[in-house]
Order: structure tokens, then sequence, then C-alpha cells
């Protein structure tokens, strides 16, 4: 007897089908409290989240695993302030920024469970601040920048070599220049730097390799300033955002605009969401680029006004909060979600910055149903698929 139960069991178990998406606020330390001007990162392999807290009023590093309570990761020397602001694929390796005494100098930090909090070296000429803020998949690369006699650089960092300088863009002023970000394998780095392209002078988004150098990537026309802020793990897409001047006589307003930036081609504008008309910004995308995570401002207000947002290519800026309701999360009811900061390889594990039920500011992770393949897809597969069964049996 013939029988067509590989078909209809490929359509019975599709994963994720008819389950909801999950909302978690982390935990805050009790007597501590969370500042949303701190960026939030999260490990490529979804399960470690980390930032800052204020704990006995002082700003510490901070680490959650798989949801757990936060766990503080202290100090360099006598400091009395640490933030974390990268992470590697799978949580093992933090980096961040600390001072290394009360009132004292600035230093980036590397750490592991093992070693504890360890500051990266300064770069020669080095001044009086730097910050390590990029990370590649296995812990081995940073990137950031330092001050120096030439006022700031970006730097790339190995254990090897130390921090390295990696320069600036050609530029007639001030010369300056931040790596932000850094790919998987810690081969390109992506940030801004001061410099002239076309007609636009300024702040410029960068992108940078041990072969090419820094060149800028391209603005949106009009643009006065550009930065990249995120790159996807395989360095094909760079993302952040480009500042354009408002215009008094046609009535548009002065904003930033979220962009991304595929193969070093022109900048693409990805939007606003809607009701958003206040500016957005693109924060980082997931390990292919095809998920891009942001903030999108309802209002003019910097800590308050904006609302986390999600794109892709076919639903374009979509809020995160309502993607969320859509796929059937409930815990997420009441909160305002402001900011997402940052997104797993698989683009469904998202991490950001919101007001609970109670206006307090606090950090969340989501966990997002995956992309579902609509029914016919898949009634339309299985059929080819048992066509193909039957013909190899017929075959035999």
């Amino acid at each position: 007897m013939r029988t067509f139960a590989f078909p209809i069991l490929a359509l019975v178990m599709l994963p994720g089908i008819g389950s909801a998406a999950s909302f978690t606020p982390l935990g805050i330390t009790p007597g501590g409290f969370y500042d949303t001007r701190s960026p939030l990162d999260i490990s490529a392999d979804g399960t470690t989240v980390v930032g800052a807290m204020y704990i006995n009023n002082q700003q510490q590093a901070v680490r959650w695993t798989n949801g757990s309570s936060p766990q503080s990761m202290g100090f360099m020397l006598a400091g009395n302030s640490s933030r974390a602001t990268a992470v590697s694929a799978n949580g093992s390796v933090i980096v961040g920024t600390g001072n290394r005494a009360p009132g004292g100098e600035t230093r980036g930090f590397r750490w592991t469970e093992a070693t504890g909090m360890q500051g990266i070296g300064d770069i020669p000429e080095g001044g009086n601040y730097q910050y390590a803020l990029g990370v590649s998949a296995d812990g081995a690369v940073v990137t950031g920048y330092s001050s120096t006699t030439i006022n700031g650089e970006a730097f790339r960092w190995t254990e090897s070599d130390g921090p390295q300088p990696i320069g600036t863009l050609p530029y007639g002023g001030s010369r300056y220049s931040e790596g932000l970000a850094i790919s998987a394998d810690g081969s390109v780095i992506v940030g801004q730097s001061t410099g002239t392209v076309g007609t636009s002078s300024g702040r410029q988004a960068i992108r940078w390799t041990a072969s090419s150098g820094m060149i800028p990537l391209t603005p949106l026309p009009e643009a006065a300033a550009t930065v990249a802020l995120a790159i996807s793990a395989d360095g094909s897409v760079i993302v952040g955002n480009s500042y354009v001047p408002g215009c008094f006589e046609c009535g548009t307003l002065a904003r930033n605009n979220a962009v991304s930036w595929t193969n070093e081609g022109p900048a693409t504008l990805l939007g606003q969401v809607p009701g958003g008309d206040r500016g957005s910004s693109a924060l980082a995308a997931s390990a292919d680029g095809s998920v891009i995570v942001g903030v999108s401002f309802e209002v003019e207000d910097p800590f308050r006004g904006g609302r986390a947002f999600i794109w892709t290519a076919n639903n374009g800026m979509q809020k995160l909060f309502d993607v969320l309701v859509m796929q059937g999360a409930t815990d997420v009811t009441g909160w305002t979600l402001l900011q997402a900061d940052a997104v797993s390889a698989d683009g469904r594990t998202i991490t950001g910055q919101g007001l609970n039920p109670d206006g307090m500011a606090q950090p969340f992770v989501v966990t997002l149903n995956p992309v579902p393949i609509p029914a016919a897809v898949w009634l339309f597969g299985s059929a080819l698929a048992a066509m193909g069964w039957l013909r190899r049996k017929n075959a035999a």
C-alpha cells in the first residue's frame, strides 16, 4: 500500500507554528536602578545580555544569563564605575569601559570568567580616555576608540598586538574616528570618522579592513552626517543612521534616518514606524543582516519618545510591541518598548529597553516565533515530495 506519511509529517512538525512569542523583563538588583542611556548587547546565541546598572549609586557592568538576575562584573583596579558594551557569540567574553581609580582615567576592558576585568592597554600616544565597544565572535578581537594627540582614533585590539590605531579619513579640520562594531571574524570594523564625502563634510560612516584601510560609506542625499553603528556577523550588511538637516521652506524636520548599507552600496533608507515622524536609528542586525532592530521616535523626547522597531525586507519597519501582540505575547501589556538595542544571530531574540507598567526604566528580552511559511507553500511542497516519491516507487 502506498503511503504519504513523509509529506504529512513535514507539515505537522513545523517548528513554532501556533506558539506565542515570549517577553521577559530582565531583573534589577534590589536597591539599584536601570539607566536607559546605557545600551545593551546580546550574544549571538541569545543566552547572554550585557549592559550597566546603578547599584549603590555606582554604575556597574552587569550580565544576565538566560534571563537570570543581574550579575555585577565589578570594576578595574580601584575604580568605581564600569559598563559592559559588547559580548562574544557564546557570552564568554565581554568588553566595556570603566575607570581605573575614582576620578581617574577611563580605559577599555576585556572580561572572562577566569580572568575577571582586565584593561586592554593603551594605544601609542594614547590620552586620558579609551572605550572598548565591539568584540569578535570568539572574543579575540576588540574595537573601540581612544583619545590621542590628534583628538581621537579608532583601534583594533588583539592579545598579541594590543590596541593598534587604524587611522581616520582625510580631513582638513580636527581628525577623529571611532570603531563602534566589528564583524564576527574580526576583519571588518565600522564606525565613524571626520571626513568629506561628496558635498558632505563632518562625521562620516566608515568601514575598515586591513586591505582597504578606512573608507567612507555613501550617505543619503543631503545628509550632513552619518554613522555606522553595527554590522552583520558575515560583514555584508552595515546599519546606522544618516542625519539630514531640516528645510524650513519645504516644511521638513531635521532628523536622523535609519539606514543600511549592503556590500558597500549606497545608503538605503529604512523608514519610520507607523506614527513616527521624529527620526530613527538602526542599532543592530542579525547574522545575515535580514533582521534589523533599533529605535524610531514618535515625539521629541530622547529618553521616552522612542519606540523599539524590527525591520525585515518583507514587512518593513514595525513596532516591536505590535509584532509581539500579533504573535500572542501577553506579558507585554502595560509596557512601553523604547528601544531595541541588539538581536541574536538568527534574528529571533532581541534585547532592549522599556518602561514597565509602573513607569520605571527596565531592560527586557523577547523571543519571536520563527518566520512562518504559509500553509499553502507547505502543501505545495508536500505534494511535490509525494509526486517525487511516487515516481521513484514506480520506477523501482
